[in-house]
């Protein structure tokens, strides 16, 4: 906060202003969602309720972060963006919905991960959010959704590129990929 706060001005164009919040963001997810974990270890009623507050609080800064640098990587010409700008806004995307599935709203993360998993449909990175676009649509009670959504994905595994995966950050293969959904499938979870 305080290298923006300070830097924003100086670093104006600069790509590492946007890698910088990029990384604050993602300081802020991964702090309320360790808040988050640490909810289940509260013994007093006072101690959940301000760990619940402050969660929220950070996973919603980290959810305005991200969308921040997703407008603004989105003003630019796409075409024009490096590999690593590229990744920075697949993850703002991916990381902008997961916020807003922490903090339990799924219907606006449900319209994030929709976009996502349509626009990085040959990618890996579509499969994890087909995950989330699952268990949004059973958060809400949406089995049949839920179910359909499964179906995608299943048909989806089959489309990527071979090489998408090989290129990936994920360990998981199309094998693990395949394996997951059928599981999913047969669980009788939805």
């Amino acid at each position: 906060e305080e290298w923006v706060a300070r830097y924003a001005e100086i670093f104006d164009g600069d790509p590492r202003q946007l890698r910088v919040r990029f990384l604050l963001a993602d300081s802020y997810r991964q702090s309320g969602m360790a808040l988050n974990v640490e909810l289940d270890q509260a013994k007093f009623t006072g101690e959940h309720e301000q760990l619940f507050k402050e969660a929220m609080n950070r996973l919603s800064r980290a959810q305005e972060l991200y969308r921040n640098i997703i407008d603004e990587y989105e003003g630019r010409q796409l075409a024009l963006l490096s590999p690593i700008e590229e990744l920075y806004l697949r993850h703002a995307r991916l990381y902008e919905a997961d916020c807003l599935y922490e903090m339990q709203q799924y219907k606006p993360a449900l319209k994030l991960y929709e976009e996502a998993a349509g626009m990085y449909q040959e990618a890996p990175s579509a499969l994890s959010a087909y995950v989330q676009i699952i268990n949004c649509h059973v958060f809400l009670g949406q089995h049949n959704e839920a179910r359909a959504a499964l179906a995608r994905a299943q048909i989806l595994v089959d489309q990527i590129p071979d090489d998408a995966f090989g290129r990936s950050v994920s360990p998981e293969t199309r094998t693990d990929w395949r394996r997951y959904f059928e599981w999913l499938g047969e669980s009788e979870l939805f």
